[in-house]
């Protein structure tokens, strides 16, 4: 079994649907960038183990867009 807490985050989808999510969208970006390394630590050990419907790299370019965010830097991205 896979410990989904030491590498994502559960989000109440109750509250996402109803537009009242900032609070944890708030409780995302007050982590420090010690628990993001961590997060992403712990999801490289199980990243294989993961179905990611043929992408690669999901999380991790979704914490380091978070980082980059927090920095001020503005993220361009190509599809």
């Amino acid at each position: 079994m896979l410990d989904y807490d030491s590498f994502s985050f559960t989000l109440n989808s109750k509250l996402w649907l109803h537009g009242q999510a900032q609070s944890q969208i708030d409780e995302l970006y007050a982590m420090s960038e010690e628990q993001i390394r961590q997060k992403k630590e712990e999801l490289a050990k199980v990243v294989n183990y993961i179905n990611w419907r043929e992408g690669t790299n999901v999380l991790e370019g979704i914490v380091d867009a978070m980082l980059h965010r927090r920095k001020g830097n503005h993220i361009v991205h190509t599809y």
